[in-house]
């Protein structure tokens, strides 16, 4: 018997969408892969649009403590907070999201202006 090659499905999480000029947009991705490393190529299952993986989103007041997948470029974001509070409610959101397989991605589009949409499943067609 063939062992199944069915590419595992990502699930596009973020309700917002930040773009960043000429660089892609950030957004949440959820999936169990063991890292989705820079050059990796999402396609939509609905639309076939492509996408490329351009980095991983460490953030500076939990990056010791977040999962780094095998093989990810990595961008460390500088958060700012109002209180120590703040950022403990921060931190153990994102470490729970982490807990469920959600991680922060920087994508670039390839040949197209869009962005996915929440909800969207994305297959892994090309990794680097």
């Amino acid at each position: 018997m063939i062992p199944s090659t069915k590419p595992e499905l990502i699930t596009v999480i973020s309700k917002k969408i930040f773009r960043l000029q000429s660089r892609g947009f950030l957004l949440e991705l959820q999936h169990t892969l063991s890292g989705l490393p820079k050059g990796s190529v999402l396609q939509s299952v609905e639309s076939g649009l492509c996408w490329s993986v351009e980095a991983r989103i460490l953030f500076d007041h939990i990056k010791d403590q977040q999962k780094i997948g095998k093989g990810e470029s990595l961008i460390h974001m500088i958060s700012k907070f109002t209180s120590e509070e703040d950022q403990h409610k921060s931190a153990q959101e994102l470490l729970a999201q982490e807990s469920q397989g959600i991680y922060q991605y920087l994508l670039k589009a390839i040949d197209h202006q869009a962005v996915p949409l929440p909800g969207e499943m994305l297959r892994s067609v090309q990794q680097k």
